[in-house]
């Protein structure tokens, strides 16, 4: 049963949620959650520019352990393989969800390419290919609006 992830909706009311990193992929999750919770804070040595614009808790600093304190839910968003796995090494022991965006399974969780359409929210993944994920998503979408499905 290793590797299999069920997919299920998750409900972030009152859930603390780190992100560990400050890139480009720590921002598009970012924004994706920005859409179901506020209480988000960024930790990173480095931001990009568009963070600046965002209203969440932002610290400028190296991770350290203290920073999973009181801690519900963590993405880690790091270009540094070896920092990451260290920061899923730690959730790990402290029992707190983990997404780890160098690795393909070690993680508690997967964030979902998702089609909001009439009502209805459509999660979608392929075998961790993003890309053909991303087609495919489009793709449905195109369908979708085409026919008025």
């Amino acid at each position: 049963m290793s590797n299999a992830f069920l997919h299920v909706g998750l409900n972030l009311d009152n859930k603390r949620i780190l992100i560990v990193g400050a890139g480009t992929i720590a921002l598009r999750k970012l924004k994706k959650l920005l859409n179901y919770s506020n209480n988000i804070t960024v930790v990173s040595n480095e931001f990009d520019e568009e963070f600046e614009y965002i209203n969440i808790t932002k610290k400028k600093k190296d991770f350290d352990n203290s920073d999973l304190n009181n801690i519900d839910i963590v993405f880690i968003c790091t270009d540094n393989v070896s920092l990451n796995e260290e920061i899923a090494k730690c959730c790990q022991e402290k029992n707190i969800l983990y997404n780890n965006a160098t690795s393909r399974n070690e993680m508690d969780f997967k964030m979902l390419a998702t089609l909001e359409y009439d009502g209805y929210t459509i999660s979608l993944s392929k075998d961790q290919n993003l890309k053909e994920t991303t087609k495919f998503k489009k793709e449905l979408e195109e369908l979708l609006n085409k026919y008025k499905i």
